[in-house]
């Protein structure tokens, strides 16, 4: 009799490519602890958002079928976290390898006014250090840059050392792995200097922003 993995595995990854890889990206966000989820093997305050076509029963066949899909699913699809590091421990090292490709909010930054120097908040730093020793196959890292953390680091653009790109960058590039980081800035001020900078670490800016010559154009 022909069953399923009767076909050649051509057919099958087709097959779990057409039920588990998405062109936009699966947005994960925190929801409330008694949530009701399905699939993925979320964490249990977490849920998949948007519009999701996901055939995700296909995972939970047999031991054999979620061997030879997740792979593919952790692989080729872009995650869109809202907390990193609950993924990384919900999923497993093992499919946090298979990751090529999550979207996290830009690493914050302590404000320099306030310390004796420029320095990275504790939480980011724990969160690009899971990243770096677990996503070991990540190829592109994609971040969100908001207002608060553009603010920071216009502020501190003139300072001698540390620089907080550097210190950013520094961070990045420990994942020996990542071949291309991409910053998102939509409909926030950005001077000149701060994107010159940013395109001098080798990243890539997308999006839409507003120019601005000082940190004083913030107003």
């Amino acid at each position: 009799p022909i069953n399923f993995f009767s076909f050649p595995s051509e057919i099958r990854n087709k097959i779990y490519e057409e039920a588990l890889v998405l062109s936009e990206p699966i947005v994960l966000v925190v929801t409330e602890p008694n949530g009701t989820l399905k699939g993925l093997s979320l964490p249990r305050n977490s849920s998949l958002c948007g519009p999701l076509r996901l055939c995700l029963a296909i995972l939970f066949a047999n031991n054999r079928a979620h061997r030879e899909a997740s792979p593919l699913l952790y692989s080729r699809n872009r995650f869109r976290l809202q907390n990193p590091t609950l993924f990384l421990d919900d999923i497993g090292p093992q499919n946090a390898s298979f990751l090529r490709h999550i979207c996290i909010a830009f690493p914050a930054i302590y404000d320099y006014h306030h310390l004796e120097s420029v320095t990275l908040k504790e939480d980011s730093i724990r969160t690009l250090e899971r990243i770096r020793d677990n996503c070991t196959n990540l190829a592109t890292l994609e971040t969100s840059l908001r207002f608060r953390t553009i603010i920071a680091m216009e502020s501190a653009i003139d300072i001698d050392s540390p620089r907080p790109l550097a210190l950013v960058d520094a961070r990045f590039k420990a994942i020996s792995s990542l071949k291309e980081i991409i910053v998102n800035v939509y409909d926030e001020p950005i001077s000149c200097d701060l994107r010159e900078e940013m395109r001098g670490c080798g990243w890539t800016i997308e999006g839409t922003w507003e120019e601005s010559e000082s940190v004083g154009s913030y107003g």
